[in-house]
């Protein structure tokens, strides 16, 4: 009876934290509809013909001039729109991972129904009218984020869910709100449909999966399955499947069996999925990177940590605990795993020639192990408690700003654009916070 009562109170917690977080993030005003311009489109191209085609949307195709958008000729050739449109006969398609907008597609079409139930309100600003009035196109700078913001509620719960394994209930709910609203799980995953609100859910989920102890069959196929989903949402994530993986199979290698078996349609399924639409076996995103070392590789690696426009450490200063909570952990096989992930993770963001991540604010390349970081302070949470109470206030604060202060945003492109002048990412006087 007692670990029954105690299931039902953490069920009734992560409940209350996933609507909480959904509130709060769903009002915070700042959207960051850019490179996810098509996800509605897609999405309601899936929910009224089944497909993620976009030719039915060429008026807004060509408002847009076509960028972030691709020509699939009947050869099956794959070109970059130019602005003016793609050849006769040719399929558009968004440049960004479908698989992302698949997942956003339950959220977004509940919230069509609630929307097509309730009288239309004419508050608000005109992009919130326009959403208000199922006017996605027009609105959807503001409908994009309750949608991502489900998912990093969600994602709030199952990082509670984690700690309560392994904590008491007031410091589990402390990291939940941590992860809520000091990391960029606040100012950049929430505010668009980009890929890292999928890549931060998906994360969290499998984490709480894997630390189940015994591992539990089910548990071990669950993980494959969301970690081999996460890959098609974002081509990194490959290296979250590879640690976790690894992970199983080295602590328990008969559970190893059904977290393969699990991953293994996920891939059957993309791989056909991709074959149909560009005949082959991955989408056209996975290989268009400019990835390699060069001249900006040395630079990547420190400026991702400490970069006042792009470092996780500057960011979320909190998460220098981290590498104290994996140093406490540093014999648990889980520690290793996710050790290795966030280094190689590391390694792989900073062999990006654009390891700025264009029009973005702060550690955008890092933010999709945020779940990853907050696991390693659960050994630490109760350590130092002044000092990660500074830290932890300094990290509201940073991400706070990036939640409700477009000014911050708007860093990229003024006095000069951060593709053009990637060097700003350094520039002390100026940090993007400080807008």
């Amino acid at each position: 009876m007692p670990a029954i009562r105690a299931a039902r109170r953490d069920a009734a917690c992560f409940a209350l934290i996933a609507a909480f977080v959904f509130l709060l993030h769903s009002l915070s005003p700042v959207g960051l509809s850019g490179d996810s311009r098509w996800s509605v489109p897609v999405m309601m191209a899936i929910s009224a013909a089944g497909s993620p085609e976009l030719s039915g949307f060429r008026e807004q195709l060509q408002d847009q001039k076509y960028l972030d958008a691709e020509c699939v000729l009947p050869d099956f050739t794959v070109t970059p729109a130019a602005a003016a449109g793609c050849p006769p006969g040719s399929r558009v398609y968004p440049r960004f991972p479908i698989a992302t907008y698949l997942l956003d597609l339950p959220p977004f079409l509940i919230m069509d129904a609630i929307l097509r139930l309730a009288p239309e309100l004419p508050i608000g600003p005109p992009v919130v009218r326009a959403m208000l009035a199922r006017d996605y196109w027009t609105g959807r700078g503001v409908v994009e984020i309750p949608v991502a913001s489900f998912w990093i509620a969600i994602a709030a719960g199952f990082v509670f869910l984690t700690a309560r394994r392994r904590l008491a209930l007031p410091p589990a709910l402390a990291l939940a709100l941590l992860f809520a609203f000091a990391t960029p799980a606040w100012s950049t995953a929430s505010r668009s449909l980009g890929p890292h609100h999928a890549s931060i859910v998906l994360l969290a989920a499998a984490l709480y999966l894997v630390t189940e102890s015994p591992l539990s069959a089910r548990n071990a196929a669950l993980a494959g399955l969301v970690l081999a989903y996460a890959v098609w949402c974002r081509p990194t994530n490959a290296l979250a499947l590879a640690a976790v993986g690894a992970f199983v199979l080295f602590t328990a290698r008969r559970r190893a069996i059904p977290f393969a078996l699990a991953a293994a349609p996920v891939f059957a399924i993309g791989f056909a999925l991709s074959w149909s639409t560009w005949h082959t076996l991955t989408p056209p995103y996975f290989r268009s990177q400019k990835f390699g070392f060069g001249a900006t590789t040395w630079t990547a690696l420190a400026g991702n940590w400490i970069s006042p426009a792009r470092g996780l450490l500057i960011y979320v200063p909190v998460f220098a605990f981290s590498f104290a909570g994996f140093w406490k952990t540093r014999r648990d096989p889980l520690s290793l795993a996710l050790a290795a992930l966030v280094l190689a993770h590391w390694l792989t963001i900073s062999l990006y020639r654009d390891w700025t991540a264009g029009f973005s604010y702060g550690p955008r390349y890092f933010s999709d192990l945020t779940p990853v970081f907050i696991f390693f302070l659960i050994p630490v949470i109760g350590q130092a408690r002044l000092l990660f109470l500074a830290l932890a206030a300094a990290s509201f604060a940073v991400n706070a700003v990036g939640a409700f202060r477009i000014a911050v945003h708007d860093w990229n492109k003024t006095p000069v654009t951060i593709n053009e002048d990637p060097s700003r990412a350094w520039d002390w006087r100026d940090p993007p916070f400080l807008r």
